[in-house]
């Protein structure tokens, strides 16, 4: 390359130049938008921005895939002259950008980040407009949002399809967020859904979007739905309503989940579902009384449905709460009865039950916990003392709800209003952080 007199970059070029490549590239494309160094003309107007990067992802890489950056290779950083380290996508690392030139080495090469490139893009939707990173790939993938603008989508063949796009990378994707319908195909409308852990607890949903008219809300693809509880936390194994709109819902990147990656969608759902709860200990007939288990009942949700029944639910936990004295503190190992309904019961938390923990036979039985009052809990059975209203205490026989015979639990009891005869059929009831009961004629 000629330095001619003309160029205004003569007698400014630093002893290190030859050896700077970042400075090198700057000057050579001043050079060349001049026309070889002619008279300088209009000013070159930049549309891009580039950084050098070296390849590290141990792989030969194409132009038009993407690598993440991780830092500078060596410090301290300067303006003038630096290159960054690329890796495979991870999703772990803001930083990224489309390679402009192949890279079948540990080289430094230009990497577009903002501007606009021909890239190689797996267009799954023809519908897509936009594309967005996946971890594992260097190949962006096509997505109804994202900070890859499709700008020129060459005809193919049938999607999923890699196909070099014409498209521009946005510095700023701002807060996209959406209405995500639930799209359970195996339930019906309007029936309760659950997610799993081997889907990281996310529901299968559709992006619904309001067409310009405001009067219907049209399909703008697949997608995952995460839930989060007011702490910011997955809320895992938590039902929703199949074909129910939830949102605005916030776009978080592109997920594999079960195998197959989507646009993903977080919904912070601060007030949980409450739901009726039916106990369902095993081996047990309905109607007797039961006792909790390290403080929790084994149950399902029972949802009232269309025609009036109640449609079976997923597995949880049931935990007694107080109502009254030491206001929402756990009530501890609260008896229940088989096969009754209590609540409505709030979604708090899941709970692992773990059984021989340490040994080759260690189980595991995670479920949703709901909570519900003690204000629920009320029992048939027999007065075993005399007890005088207001002053003194007594003990009280538990009867099953199903045969009405000793269920062999008892409960420490007072009586309000009346006196109670030791051997006479009665009625408890826990109000205020006590057990209360009545005596009945017989």
């Amino acid at each position: 390359m000629d330095v001619s007199a003309g160029d205004p970059v003569r007698g400014k070029l630093s002893a290190g130049f030859f050896r700077d490549t970042g400075q090198m590239l700057d000057w050579y494309k001043r050079h060349k938008a001049r026309g070889e160094g002619g008279s300088p003309g209009f000013p070159a107007q930049d549309s891009h921005v580039t950084v050098m990067v070296k390849n590290n992802s141990g792989e030969v890489v194409r132009a038009g895939e993407v690598l993440e950056f991780t830092g500078p290779a060596y410090t301290p950083l300067r303006s003038d002259a630096f290159w960054v380290e690329g890796y495979t996508p991870d999703l772990t690392h803001t930083g990224w950008g489309v390679l402009l030139d192949p890279a079948d080495g540990p080289h430094i090469r230009e990497c577009l980040v903002v501007g606009t490139c021909l890239a190689r893009v797996n267009i799954t939707n023809e519908g897509h407009k936009y594309a967005d990173r996946v971890s594992g790939s260097r190949v962006v993938q096509s997505a109804v949002s994202g900070p890859v603008k499709i700008l020129i989508k060459p005809t193919g063949g049938t999607p999923p399809e890699e196909r070099e796009c014409l498209v521009q990378l946005m510095d700023e994707v701002g807060d996209i967020v959406d209405m995500i319908e639930v799209n359970d195909t195996g339930s019906s409308a309007g029936a309760l859904t659950y997610p799993t852990a081997e889907h990281s607890y996310a529901h299968r949903g559709i992006i619904r979007r309001c067409t310009p008219t405001g009067v219907t809300f049209e399909n703008a693809g697949n997608c995952w739905l995460l839930l989060t509880n007011e702490w910011g936390e997955v809320a895992g194994n938590v039902p929703v309503v199949n074909h129910q709109y939830y949102g605005p819902a916030k776009y978080v990147g592109i997920n594999d989940f079960d195998g197959e990656a989507l646009p993903t969608y977080v919904y912070c759902r601060s007030e949980l579902a409450t739901e009726i709860i039916e106990v369902t200990h095993e081996s047990v007939t309905n109607g007797d009384v039961v006792e909790a288990k390290d403080g929790y009942h084994p149950a399902r949700i029972r949802r009232r449905i269309a025609d009036g029944s109640y449609a079976d639910g997923g597995a949880v936990w049931l935990q007694f709460v107080t109502a009254f004295a030491n206001y929402g503190a756990v009530a501890g190992e609260m008896l229940a009865v088989q096969g009754q309904y209590y609540g409505p019961a709030r979604y708090s938390r899941t709970w692992d039950k773990v059984e021989n923990e340490g040994e080759e036979d260690e189980s595991h039985d995670k479920r949703p916990v709901y909570v519900c009052e003690c204000s629920e809990l009320s029992f048939l059975g027999e007065f075993e003392d005399n007890i005088t209203s207001g002053s003194s205490a007594g003990t009280f026989k538990i009867f099953h709800n199903r045969t009405l015979a000793d269920s062999g639990f008892t409960k420490e009891v007072i009586t309000w209003g009346s006196n109670a005869t030791a051997g006479k059929k009665g009625a408890i009831q826990y109000v205020a952080g006590r057990w209360v009961g009545s005596q009945t004629g017989c």
